[in-house]
């Protein structure tokens, strides 16, 4: 009995919860149709200033009150200007974004372009020397064996006319001039000489290529090595402070020491 007397009472609370939930939707219901129901302000068409609803002239410029129709069109033209404003801000960025995209799209082709002929180049133009040595002209070489030199010759010339079409150039450097890690290649380092300063280029071994001014194979250098630091002794006032101190910590464990049999003589002649 005591269990169903609890749970009438419970769906009785329930019940008025929901009861007190239902009135106050209601008044808000109420108050939402009030607010409807109060006249609005009207907004001028001439000078676009707002007038109380009760005016039947513009305050500010004296333009009489628009029509219910009037005021319909106002507002659907002025949603229609919001509408458009926010598309063509949205076509707007949408062009930005593409802009960027096709610039860095742009940049990242080049630059993929010119890394793959760098490194072709790099690839190819080492092939150069051997082409170098076979255009030598041996000695002893008959009529006959000359003319197949000298075809073979013309057919390498178009490869260097290739290079010089392609803006590809042979890559020197002077010796006395400091060492540059974009133009040069270190093979060898040498002891400096009187008046020599480390890293100066003192012997060039190969030379290097370029491409449109941009270094594609860097020259084969030797260069004057860099002074190697001396290990510097201890300093004797160092040791000498040292020593000092081991020296007085000695003294003070003799005194120590000393004062600790002093102390067992006493006691003994105490207990005497």
């Amino acid at each position: 009995q005591e269990d169903a007397a609890d749970s009438a009472e419970a769906k009785g609370w329930e019940g008025e919860e929901e009861d007190v939930e239902g009135e106050e939707d209601e008044n808000e219901e109420e108050e939402a149709k009030e607010e409807e129901k109060k006249p609005s302000k009207w907004k001028c068409l001439d000078c676009g200033s707002l007038n109380f609803a009760a005016s039947t002239e513009c305050d500010k410029c004296g333009s009489a009150k628009p029509s219910k129709e009037e005021a319909t069109l106002l507002q659907a033209r002025n949603d229609a200007k919001e509408e458009v404003a926010k598309v063509m801000d949205s076509f707007l960025r949408d062009q930005a974004d593409l802009q960027n995209y096709r610039r860095d799209h742009t940049e990242a082709m080049s630059r993929a372009k010119e890394l793959g002929k760098q490194d072709a180049l790099r690839k190819l133009l080492p092939f150069n020397e051997d082409i170098a040595a076979a255009l030598v002209e041996p000695e002893g070489m008959d009529d006959k064996t000359k003319a197949i030199h000298d075809s073979y010759s013309l057919l390498f010339k178009k490869v260097s006319d290739v290079w010089d079409k392609g803006g590809v150039e042979s890559l020197t450097t002077e010796t006395g001039v400091k060492y540059d890690p974009v133009r040069h290649t270190i093979v060898e380092e040498r002891e400096a000489a009187e008046g020599e300063a480390p890293g100066t280029v003192v012997e060039v071994k190969k030379s290097g290529w370029q491409c449109e001014g941009k270094v594609v194979i860097p020259c084969q250098v030797v260069v004057v090595a860099a002074e190697k630091k001396k290990e510097t002794a201890p300093e004797p006032e160092a040791a000498d402070d040292e020593k000092t101190e081991e020296g007085e910590e000695e003294e003070e464990e003799v005194k120590e020491e000393a004062e600790e049999k002093k102390e067992e003589a006493d006691e003994k002649k105490e207990e005497a």
